[in-house]
């Protein structure tokens, strides 16, 4: 029976984390998403580890470098094979899967002997829609 209750668990968190899988969120975020359904913080943590160990959701550090903020990884983007866009305004993630990185990645690790681990490659800066709304860097 614990079984059944952990995996249905497992399903509420993985559910709420593919609504929200544009935002990067704490893991107390997560819990106060989904604590109306009784699950428990500790189940949430424990949840949350599992999900990483099984890749479908990225840790990330935060902007103050002592936080960690987690996001649902579709199994289909390759997350690990390509450059992140984060907006400090509004806080998107986007995927950046364009030749150019690929191209400039090639150029580091040939000119410069460093291999970049894409897992961890975040860019910051400020998105268009943002932009738009008078934000800047």
């Amino acid at each position: 029976m614990k079984n059944e209750y952990n995996t249905q668990q497992k399903l509420l968190l993985t559910d709420y984390l593919k609504r929200h899988s544009g935002r990067q969120l704490s893991a107390n975020d997560i819990f106060e998403g989904i604590k109306s359904c009784g699950v428990g913080k500790s189940t949430v943590y424990r949840q949350i580890g599992h999900l990483c160990d099984e890749g479908l959701l990225k840790r990330f550090r935060g902007e103050n470098g002592k936080s960690v903020l987690y996001q649902f990884v579709d199994a289909d983007r390759h997350c690990n094979s390509h450059f992140h866009l984060k907006c400090k305004s509004c806080g998107v993630l986007i995927h950046l899967d364009c030749k150019k990185t690929d191209e400039l990645r090639r150029h580091i690790e040939k000119e410069h002997s460093f291999t970049i681990n894409m897992a961890d490659t975040v860019l910051y800066g400020v998105c268009a829609d943002c932009r738009k709304k008078g934000a800047s860097l």
